[in-house]
């Protein structure tokens, strides 16, 4: 997939939804890529992370790889709850600011 950063362009609301949507997807291509599709000469890291000896480390490394994960997902959450304080404002549902 390639994605295609959009730049300079004012976005409906509509738009900005699908480009977040469309971002998303390309992440989740990547991290299944790394995960599970043996696209390098060094295999894929869950083949990676197997082949480690020292199971403490096997585990720290995993851990650190779930904890991005989920630190990322927030992220997406914070941006999605941000647009859609954006959205409540613009379309007067609201009368002041969501609290985030």
């Amino acid at each position: 997939m390639a994605w295609q950063p959009i730049t300079g362009a004012v976005l409906t609301n509509e738009e900005q939804v699908n480009a977040i949507a469309e971002a998303e997807a390309g992440l989740l291509e990547c991290m299944s890529d790394l995960f599970y599709n043996n696209t390098t000469p060094l295999g894929t890291l869950a083949d990676n992370i197997g082949s480690i000896n020292d199971i403490d480390t096997e585990v720290t490394l995993i851990n650190d790889i779930l904890c991005s994960y989920a630190k990322k997902e927030l992220s997406i959450a914070n941006i999605l709850n941000a647009l859609s304080c954006k959205v409540a404002l613009e379309t007067g549902l609201i009368v002041e600011e969501c609290k985030c």
